[in-house]
Parts: C-alpha cells; structure tokens; sequence
C-alpha cells in the first residue's frame, strides 16, 4: 500500500475539499486496503489515482496535489 504525499500543497487541497464537500471522511490508504480485505488486489495494489495502469497523458500526483488525496484499489474473490 502506498501513502500518499502529505505536504503543504496536499494539506491545503485536503482543506479546501473538506471545506466544500462538509462531512466528507478522508481514508488512509490502509484504511482503504481495509475495505477490500479478504479479496485478492489486482496490480498495482492500492495506490494514489495516477498511478493506477497510468497513460503517457495521465498527471502526475506531483503536478496536482489533489490526486494525491484519492487512492484506487481493486480486489476480487479468488
């Protein structure tokens, strides 16, 4: 699992969205692999949005601190 980079840049990002979005609960990605426990994670695992089977065009968590809030992880029953 990896964490996402939690800087100055991210740390605002997180604050505005919580601002917008209210209630809103920000997971970990620990706390998101939590969910898919039990089930066999499809490659790369659980990991910030970009990096899920990125394309030559996908940006990068580095160029928008926004993504690196969001993790992906897809699991299925073996």
């Amino acid at each position: 699992v990896s964490a996402p980079v939690m800087d100055s840049g991210t740390a605002a990002a997180e604050a505005a969205l919580h601002k917008g979005v209210g209630r809103a609960k920000f997971r970990t990605p620990d706390e998101v692999a939590a969910f898919l426990g039990g089930l066999e994670l499809v490659e790369p695992g659980v990991v910030v949005v970009p990096d899920w089977r990125p394309e030559a065009d996908t940006p990068s968590a580095e160029e928008n601190p926004v993504l690196r809030l969001a993790v992906v992880g897809v699991g299925r029953k073996g």
